[in-house]
């Protein structure tokens, strides 16, 4: 019976979501947050230190054959959408991302 206007600002409804998407957020982007929590907030190389930091949490085993999407967007309407591919390479152990997609929104 709450108008969803009504919850934007309250503070046990966005408790309630935190709670409900914790798991989801530990595996999908606390990995890319690594080099973020220790560095402080950077403007122009965040996309690509959140990018650093999901390949350091992860071993090459992991990430092989999955997908990234990473998006960047910045003041005004510019924004970058892309997919890369993780292929394992012939070297145990390494990895290398391939270029899958770009598209700028």
């Amino acid at each position: 019976d709450v108008k969803p206007e009504e919850t934007y600002f309250d503070r046990d409804v966005e408790k309630a979501f935190m709670k409900a998407s914790a798991e989801l957020f530990k595996t999908k982007t606390k990995p890319s947050l690594l080099i973020s929590s220790q560095n402080g907030n950077m403007y122009t190389p965040s996309v690509y230190g959140c990018l650093a930091s999901l390949i350091a949490e992860h071993t090459a085993s992991q990430l092989a054959g999955q997908r990234i999407g990473v998006f960047s967007y910045g003041s005004g309407f510019a924004a970058t959408l892309y997919s890369l591919r993780v292929t394992q390479d012939h070297t145990p152990g390494e990895f290398r991302l391939a270029f899958v997609l770009q598209c700028v929104i």
